[in-house]
């Protein structure tokens, strides 16, 4: 399983979510910060989960949009309140029109 997280700043949730997806899953996280990334990559080294996490640093007019590929799952700030995650459509439907 592969799980996106955009902006995950020191990495609270993504420490949680490298141990969700195990040992053979991956969580991209993308950051505009470098200091956010280093704090980051420091506090999954310590915890054992680095394997686990591809830490990227993105220029904020692309937020690294190649990190979407093979991407399972989407975690967004807006879900962190109730740790919900969003399934990712592998293709979306055509809208219809009226």
């Amino acid at each position: 399983m592969i799980v996106l997280e955009p902006g995950p700043g020191m990495g609270f949730f993504t420490l949680e979510l490298a141990r969700l997806v195990g040992p053979e899953g991956r969580v991209v996280a993308v950051d505009v910060q470098p200091k956010m990334i280093a704090g980051l990559r420091r506090r999954a080294e310590r915890a054992g989960l680095l394997d686990r996490i591809d830490v990227r640093v993105a220029p904020e007019s692309t937020m690294a949009l190649e990190a979407w590929e093979g991407v399972e799952i989407f975690f967004s700030w807006p879900l962190r309140s109730s740790m919900k995650c969003l399934r990712l459509r592998r293709s979306s439907p055509k809208p219809r029109a009226r």
